[in-house]
């Protein structure tokens, strides 16, 4: 569920509502992975209960993939809706504290700075200059050297 307000003139607030349901299968499938990796004393490797597993990491995969699954949200939302928006997006400072512990259901809000409309009129009394660079041997050869110096790799040869 995704809600987006104004704020400002060029600033929104994105209410993402996560729920337990969305993010379920991403959270088995990475506690799945931390029992396979899991190395604790007392335990055959990968051979660890998903009990432990879930109080060790349970709320801290929990709480990454809520976030991610509303940090996509919000992406795929500004593509959906062709919002343009200046730098990224952020979490706002309205957002309050998690308890993903005890938990199911969170909502995220982020901050974006939305593009200004521009309206360019150009008239035909509108004088634009147009420049036009004339590229010598020299330039050439110091852009070239340049670049062979900057990104270039040595590579080993043999010799015949």
């Amino acid at each position: 569920n995704i809600v987006r307000e104004q704020c400002e003139q060029n600033t929104s607030l994105i209410r993402v509502t996560v729920g337990e349901q969305d993010y379920a299968q991403e959270v088995e499938k990475a506690l799945r992975e931390y029992r396979r990796k899991a190395n604790i004393p007392g335990f055959r490797p990968g051979m660890v209960p998903m009990g432990i597993i879930k109080k060790m990491y349970g709320k801290g995969v929990v709480a990454e993939q809520s976030y991610r699954k509303a940090s996509n949200s919000v992406f795929e939302y500004l593509q959906k809706e062709n919002i343009d928006y200046l730098g990224d997006v952020i979490p706002s400072e309205e957002q309050g504290a998690f308890d993903f512990e005890n938990g199911t259901e969170f909502e995220f809000v982020f901050e974006i700075g939305e593009a200004p409309e521009i309206k360019l009129e150009l008239s035909d009394k509108d004088k634009m200059t147009y420049h036009s660079i004339k590229v010598d041997k020299k330039m050439h050869d110091d852009y070239r050297s340049n670049f062979l110096r900057r990104f270039g790799r040595l590579v080993g040869c043999r010799a015949r």
